[in-house]
């Protein structure tokens, strides 16, 4: 029985010198980042149901970067890219998921008033009308995706349109006036060397 008292003793104060998932994640974390702290923050939004079960996979990809949005606008930090931090995981959004008081929504199981994000392509064969075509509804975009790159047949990239000229240098410092983001894209059209 003394045993018994002493093991349960030491497991207790063992796991509670244990680093709780809020104390696993100590850094501002965005897309494109990987660790620990990546999976523990991914398990909580698993826990809160705004990442699907089994994506915990310690890469801050698209599907965490669209949870972590959800999570934001649903717990009113953050809704829009003209709020700084939307869709990045910085000290509020870490005080709001790991908080045992807040009350989650999650937007799997409901209806938002999440704006809807919309993007628009401009081909490089069309930068001069096509970037005049976007500018006057830039306001209404979220991002622009010019497809300025694309892949020669030996597999390389070739930059098919220099962004940092005209029209683009003038199209993307007002995007940035408006808050949109510019996406320099990959354009790539032959089917067989794709799949080759």
């Amino acid at each position: 029985m003394k045993n018994i008292f002493v093991v349960a003793i030491f497991t207790f104060f063992s796991l509670s010198f244990l680093p709780s998932s809020a104390q696993a994640v100590d850094r501002p974390l965005s897309f494109g980042m990987s660790g620990q702290d990546v999976t523990a923050m991914q398990n909580e939004l698993i826990a809160k149901g705004y990442l699907t079960t089994g994506k915990n996979t310690g890469y801050f990809g698209a599907l965490t970067e669209t949870a972590i949005k959800n999570f934001q606008c649903d717990q009113g930090i953050a809704c829009s890219t003209a709020t700084g931090g939307y869709g990045n995981f910085g000290p509020r959004t870490k005080a709001v998921l790991f908080s045992s008081d807040a009350v989650f929504v999650s937007s799997i199981s409901t209806t938002t008033k999440r704006p809807l994000e919309f993007s628009g392509w401009i081909p490089y064969w069309r930068s001069s009308t096509g970037t005049q075509d976007v500018l006057p509804h830039l306001s209404q975009l979220t991002s622009v995706m010019p497809f300025t790159y694309t892949v020669k047949t030996d597999g390389t990239i070739f930059e098919a349109s220099d962004m940092s000229e005209e029209p683009w240098k003038s199209f993307m410092a007002e995007a940035k006036k408006k808050r949109v983001r510019v996406i320099p894209t990959v354009m790539w059209g032959n089917g067989d060397a794709i799949h080759a």
